[in-house]
């Protein structure tokens, strides 16, 4: 008995919410009001994601050099297996100086057979 109540209660119920005014399709368009609420809850997402974004392309950027780094690195460890030990020929860095066109470092040594490629910073 009750289960049969319980059906008639909402069959009564989907009845009369469906011939109520407010289930007839709205025919009207977005007001202003509401557009300029979306708006502005779509700027204020903006602004909260902008700053999210650099600071993921400042971590990729920080990735390719320590990328790079460890290239560097990798090629003056292979060159000094295959060369009994000894590490690429190079000069210090003297501020104020510049490399002569005909001098040798370890860049000369390390690009042709171990570093495919020059590596540069991003930043």
């Amino acid at each position: 008995m009750e289960l049969r109540a319980f059906r008639n209660i909402i069959k009564t119920t989907l009845l009369i919410s469906m011939n109520s005014p407010s289930s007839k399709k709205h025919t009207q368009a977005f007001t202003l009001l509401e557009m300029l609420t979306v708006i502005t809850v779509a700027l204020i997402l903006v602004a909260l994601i902008i700053p999210g974004v650099f600071l993921v392309l400042d971590r990729i950027q920080t990735a390719t050099c320590m990328s790079n780094m460890r290239s560097v690195g990798m090629a003056c460890f292979n060159y000094r297996t295959d060369h009994n030990g000894w590490f690429p020929p190079g000069h210090p860095y003297r501020p104020g100086t510049v490399d002569r066109p005909n001098s040798l470092n370890f860049k000369s040594y390390l690009v042709p057979t171990y570093l495919p490629e020059l590596l540069v910073c991003p930043a």
